[in-house]
């Protein structure tokens, strides 16, 4: 049975009603899904960046630069709102979050650190994990689990990381120093007070490139797996979906692969990257 000319007639209506609404200015940049509520979206997204956290994030002389405030550059657009940045040591930016000064932090934090801390977590952006940063010469004994267990191996790891507690783990026979910082910790290895300093993989690949013709050379096979992620307040639903959808077409569109790929040296020799 035909349906009657009011309905062709209404659907018309609808279609040009739902064009139309594509056309007008900015409406097109907006990428929200039935489950988001736009209404519960805050109007300026204030995004917190780390200063000491490189190559995801770190404060140049004039600005932010690294892989998160790369991406974060390209929020406006995409939502159509205002973006504000607050630039923190990553140590101070769990606080800042907490004080309600900014509505998401970018500074390398793991889906496991926003779990033990209660907070909410996007879909992973980057695949890492613990590698160690080590001398050319001594690569093949000190990039797998079973080498850093020789009773002969100084380790060293970094306060705050998931470095130390891997090492309690492991039961490595050798000694252990933890560092305050991840800079003591390099400058040990380069004085040859450690032999090898485990770290987040960028980390690791950020200064083995900075130290490449001292020797240094990270491993390119995690020890551990984990997912790097922005952090929210978990009130905040609507926007960590909307972060997701963002993350989720840089993902679908191979920006996210390209700008990993310039971001961190070393990255696409890992066999993270080669089973992309």
């Amino acid at each position: 049975m035909r349906n009657p000319p009011f309905y062709h007639t209404a659907f018309h209506l609808l279609a040009l009603v739902a064009l139309f609404a594509l056309l007008l200015p900015g409406c097109s940049s907006l990428p929200f899904s039935s489950t988001i509520d736009p209404d519960k979206l805050p109007t300026t997204i204030r995004v917190g960046l780390a200063t000491d956290a490189p190559p995801l994030a770190y404060q140049n002389t004039t600005s932010a630069g690294g892989l998160d405030a790369q991406l974060a550059a390209g929020l406006s657009s995409y939502t159509n709102k205002e973006i504000t940045y607050l630039s923190l040591p990553r140590r101070d930016l769990l606080e800042a979050l907490n004080k309600n000064e900014v509505d998401v932090i970018m500074a390398g934090f793991t889906a496991s650190e926003a779990k033990q801390r209660g907070l909410a977590a996007t879909r992973s952006y980057l695949d890492s994990g613990l590698v160690p940063l080590m001398f050319l010469g001594e690569h093949k004994q000190l990039a797998t689990a079973a080498g850093l267990k020789a009773a002969d191996v100084r380790i060293g790891t970094v306060l705050g990381s998931a470095g130390p507690a891997f090492v309690r783990s492991l039961r490595a026979k050798g000694t252990h120093q933890v560092f305050a910082t991840t800079q003591t910790g390099v400058n040990a290895l380069l004085a040859k007070r450690i032999d090898v300093l485990l770290h987040d993989m960028p980390t690791c690949f950020h200064y083995a490139s900075i130290h490449i013709e001292q020797g240094l050379i990270p491993g390119l096979t995690p020890l551990t797996r984990e997912n790097i992620v922005w952090i929210l307040r978990p009130k905040d639903r609507n926007l960590r979906l909307l972060l997701n959808a963002y993350l989720q077409e840089k993902e679908e569109s191979g920006e996210l692969t390209t700008l990993i790929a310039n971001t961190l040296p070393f990255y696409h020799e890992t066999s993270l990257f080669k089973n992309k």
